[in-house]
């Protein structure tokens, strides 16, 4: 995650629907881990995801995949991922959310396949499917990148094209657990443009939640921040459902000769 709003401020909770017929849990389960459920929504409705083992449970193409949610920021990813590996084998694990565009030439919706932290053979199995996903280095940071400036200062001292918050401790994890690992990010914030309201007015870090109240008197005591505010929460609409395909697809494709499978061995 780099940065975005939390929808409970203008919106319900999502409905959940019946678990989907034939789910199977005696695998090594493909899991898909966001940092919270705002960047995993679109996703999960794609796949009938319903709550299930702390979780949320789903289907695609008779395959069931797992979402998960790490939290925000390297710490929590990290814990989040000694205990996702230590429940059970993992097939596959994919790291999904949205991204801080480095790159001058992504815009909001672009997807960001992460070379420096996707397992090579899945990697090079991405480059060939026909998605518009843009390789290139992605580099994890312990807070949002807020300023123009900033975001310049680390396009060139990283070389990285985007920058989030949870990638590199999850691909650590995955590493030394011999867990192949896809990275995929979707570009929630242009690197021409300031993020509208400050991090930490909006979340607190070490509660892990959102900060409603002082995000609606921010924008109260800042009016001339509201157009942009709309502006950037209208884009994460696009960006979600931009990623929720690409996981669809990508996940479609993936066939039992790609990875060690749970057929009884």
């Amino acid at each position: 995650m780099q940065f975005f709003f939390p929808r409970a401020a203008f919106a319900g909770r999502d409905a959940t629907s019946d678990p989907p017929a034939g789910i199977v849990t005696a695998c090594r389960m493909i899991v898909v881990v966001f940092a919270l459920p705002e960047e995993s929504r679109k996703f999960r409705r794609a796949i009938g995801a319903v709550r299930q083992h702390g979780g949320w449970m789903g289907q695609v193409s008779g395959r069931c995949v797992r979402v998960e949610h790490c939290g925000v920021g390297p710490a929590a990813a990290a814990h989040a991922a000694a205990a996702l590996l230590a429940r059970e084998p993992l097939e596959l694990l994919v790291v999904a959310g949205f991204a801080g565009a480095l790159a001058p030439d992504l815009a909001i919706g672009d997807l960001v396949l992460a070379t420096n932290f996707s397992t090579p053979a899945i990697l090079q199995r991405t480059l060939k499917m026909e998605t518009a996903a843009r390789p290139g280095a992605l580099v994890t940071v312990e807070h949002p990148v807020e300023t123009i400036a900033a975001k310049r200062t680390l396009a060139a001292s990283s070389g990285a094209i985007a920058v989030d918050m949870e990638t590199a401790p999850l691909a650590a994890a995955c590493t030394r657990a011999d867990v192949p690992l896809l990275a995929i990010r979707v570009i929630s914030d242009r690197a021409d443009e300031p993020l509208p309201v400050p991090f930490s007015v909006w979340f607190d870090l070490t509660r892990q939640r959102p900060r409603i109240l002082p995000l609606l008197t921010f924008l109260a005591r800042h009016p001339g921040r509201i157009r942009a505010f709309a502006r950037f929460v209208h884009g994460l609409r696009p960006a979600r459902e931009a990623l929720a395909r690409f996981l669809i697809t990508f996940l479609t494709g993936w066939s039992a000769d790609d990875s060690r499978r749970c057929s009884g061995n």
